[in-house]
């Protein structure tokens, strides 16, 4: 898969974030690093533990964060799943 591949997968635009980023290295390794970052198991965590002031770092809870939760675990597999076909991790 190539990496303007990936970006379609992903739903994003890929000349958009090339233009920022300069470089398909760069994009690269802006993409290696989202799979590591902890944030998102940070995420599920306050919000399985009910700390959703800590998880959002706002002290209400919106009413729709039952659907809110499955959207973000959504895009989240499918982002990490396009990086690891791109990167082979």
């Amino acid at each position: 898969m190539s990496l303007k591949e990936c970006y379609v997968k992903l739903g994003g635009d890929y000349e958009e974030v090339l233009a920022r980023l300069f470089s398909e290295d760069m994009v690269r390794r802006f993409l290696k690093k989202f799979l590591s970052d902890g944030t998102y198991r940070l995420l599920l965590e306050k919000l399985s533990s009910e700390d959703y002031p800590e998880a959002f770092r706002a002290g209400e809870r919106p009413e729709n964060l039952d659907v809110l939760i499955a959207q973000v675990c959504t895009d989240y597999e499918q982002a990490a799943s396009a990086i690891q076909m791109l990167t082979g991790c």
